[in-house]
């Protein structure tokens, strides 16, 4: 997936579903920091390239400690 298919990344829908029922549905406009902030901190003592993969972590709600029908499983 290119970053003009992405669209918006403080908009992006994430759903979990586990064999067929939704146990969270949440999306990215609650971030904590934005990406441009989260590079701007890891580049201070990293080297970052072309291509990488920058992982920003889960969205509220996104954590299985998080989800009740996740946790009780578990």
């Amino acid at each position: 997936m290119t970053s003009d298919e992405i669209g918006d990344p403080y908009r992006l829908a994430m759903r979990a579903r586990v064999n067929g029922e939704t146990w969270t549905d949440s999306d990215s406009s609650g971030m904590l920091h934005s990406f441009e902030e989260m590079i701007a901190y890891v580049s201070r003592s990293e080297t970052l390239h072309a291509g990488e993969f920058f992982g920003s972590g889960t969205v509220g709600g996104g954590c299985g400690l998080e989800t009740p029908s996740l946790a009780a499983a578990w």
